[in-house]
């Protein structure tokens, strides 16, 4: 995240407590930042330096219609300042700032095969036991070539449980001469 992203997260963080309208100003960013996710064409027209501003502008009010007058205040300082491009890093920001002022916690988990209701059940107990007394909310994917096992993302922790990765490590210790196996 940039710092530019950093203090126009806080500022709209502060703007929306002193108003009351976090929680609305949280759920129309993430709508926003799918949107942007979403659309190679848009993400590459923000950070061109060959579109003007003004059209800048004029686009993204065009496909944000419906924002709110936060969000089209912020868009037209955005474009003014040159800063266009920093909206999708904006918007993740935002939405970190907010998940941590409710104690929010997310993670990704990625599994060789899906996992049942009470394993999710588990291992969203285990994470939230782990946490300052928030929740965690989990997201899952699959993916075969694990062979076995857990990877869990966390923001920037990766705990790598996964067979394939337990395998890696002992062919690197059998290559290197690393320590001897034992039973």
């Amino acid at each position: 995240m940039s710092n530019v992203a950093d203090r126009y997260a806080k500022a709209l963080m502060e703007l929306s407590a002193e108003q009351n309208t976090t929680d609305p100003l949280a759920t129309e960013l993430a709508e926003m930042g799918q949107t942007i996710s979403g659309s190679r064409d848009l993400r590459v027209f923000l950070g061109s330096p060959l579109v003007k501003a003004d059209k800048k502008g004029a686009a993204l009010h065009a496909v944000f219609s419906q924002a709110s007058q936060v969000v089209e205040r912020l868009i037209d300082l955005l474009v003014s300042k040159g800063r266009e491009a920093e909206l999708p890093a904006i918007v993740t920001a935002f939405g970190q700032l907010h998940d941590r002022a409710r104690k929010i916690g997310r993670a990704e988990v990625t599994s060789a095969a899906p996992l049942s209701d009470a394993q999710r059940s588990r291992l969203k107990a285990e994470l939230e036991g782990r946490s300052d007394g928030g929740t965690v909310e989990l997201t899952y994917r699959v993916d075969p070539s694990l062979l076995g096992g857990l990877v869990i993302k966390q923001g920037d922790t990766v705990q790598d449980g996964s067979l394939r990765y337990q395998l890696e490590k002992l062919r690197e210790q059998l290559i290197t001469g690393g320590a001897p196996i034992s039973n």
